[in-house]
């Protein structure tokens, strides 16, 4: 008996997004659940292809060699529940997409990155002359991804699956999954202080006749680390400037991840007490007078931009918390955020 998954796979037009079955190792088997996202060999050609666990097909009667099996496992934190997948079989049959599409709308297609198919020659050597360039670069480079032949051998695009099929090359999966922070590039000296010293006081073997080559090297003198920006910034220098130091062994970069926060770009509103408008206040006290009826109630504060529509805003929200209440304020869009924050 065998134990098999069915899913669909993320990538296939609409005439063929059904479902398949595919064969699960024992090792793989306790990794997988409904929702799991799996690479799998797909179609002739056995292309590895991403796919979405949507149930099990328990014990059948298949032999493990007249059936595909799964490849691997993505990720846990890249798998749907219950209710994503039954989302998605909802909006396959009102909207006409394919199931991948609907999952690539809940798991992003910048999280889900690349399936790279690597390439290893086996012992079983290869004299043919019809594959033969094809077999001698992955022998070369073992490991080079089928993309990468492809792209040497465009007229032998074959060539790299016929020599998987007949086992004088194997294939393994590498899943790429997208790396979601942002990152800088930081300049620091790959010498010490004193002879980059020597080398802007003309003591060192080392000359530079740039100017920008050396406001690169003070600057890194006097700061320590610093991002490339701020030396675009600072130096008016570009990158070439900054190639050529790093080729000359003076400077390196370094990619640091860059912590993200919110309230960076803020700056704090005053605390001082609002003094409101006649016409500000009249609005207030519509509004105010709403509040104190203690039943739900809405209003619709209308103005042009800079009307001060959001003094009497506050001015309420400091009414609801003098009674012990809380206030949520809903953002109208994301790139109104950081003047939001800055505000309350």
């Amino acid at each position: 008996m065998t134990k098999c998954v069915r899913v669909h796979i993320l990538d296939v037009p609409y005439h063929a997004d059904c479902e398949y079955e595919y064969y699960v190792s024992e090792e793989l088997f306790n990794e997988i659940s409904v929702g799991s996202l799996v690479v799998v060999p797909f179609g002739i050609a056995n292309r590895e292809k991403i796919a979405v666990v949507v149930g099990f097909s328990g014990d059948i009667e298949y032999e493990t060699n007249k059936i595909k099996h799964i490849s691997s496992v993505m990720s846990s934190y890249l798998a749907l529940d219950e209710g994503m997948l039954g989302l998605c079989r909802f909006m396959k049959s009102t909207t006409l997409c394919t199931v991948g599409e609907a999952v690539k709308c809940m798991v992003p297609s910048t999280i889900i990155s690349k399936v790279d198919e690597l390439l290893t020659v086996t012992d079983k050597l290869y004299y043919g002359e019809e594959y033969g360039e094809v077999y001698s670069y992955i022998a070369r480079y073992p490991g080079v991804t089928l993309r990468k032949v492809n792209e040497k051998f465009p007229d032998k695009r074959a060539g790299a699956l016929w020599l998987v099929r007949n086992k004088y090359v194997t294939k393994r999966v590498r899943i790429k999954e997208a790396d979601r922070n942002k990152y800088e590039s930081v300049i620091s000296l790959s010498i010490s202080r004193e002879e980059a010293l020597d080398i802007l006081n003309l003591k060192s073997k080392i000359k530079l006749r740039s100017q920008r080559h050396k406001a690169i090297l003070s600057l890194l003198l006097e700061n320590g680390d610093i991002p490339i920006k701020d030396i675009y910034k600072e130096t008016g220098a570009d990158r070439t400037q900054i190639d050529a130091l790093i080729k000359k062994g003076l400077i390196k970069e370094e990619k640091n991840i860059v912590i993200r926060d919110p309230y960076a770009p803020s700056k704090i509103a005053s605390k001082d007490k609002l003094v409101l408008s006649k016409e500000q206040k009249e609005a207030y006290n519509e509004i105010e007078s709403l509040y104190s009826t203690g039943e739900a109630r809405a209003a619709l504060l209308h103005g042009v931009t800079g009307s001060g529509k959001t003094s009497v805003i506050k001015e309420m929200i400091d009414r609801v918390i003098s009674d012990k209440r809380s206030v949520i304020i809903l953002v109208p869009e994301i790139s109104l955020t950081p003047q939001t924050v800055s505000t309350f």
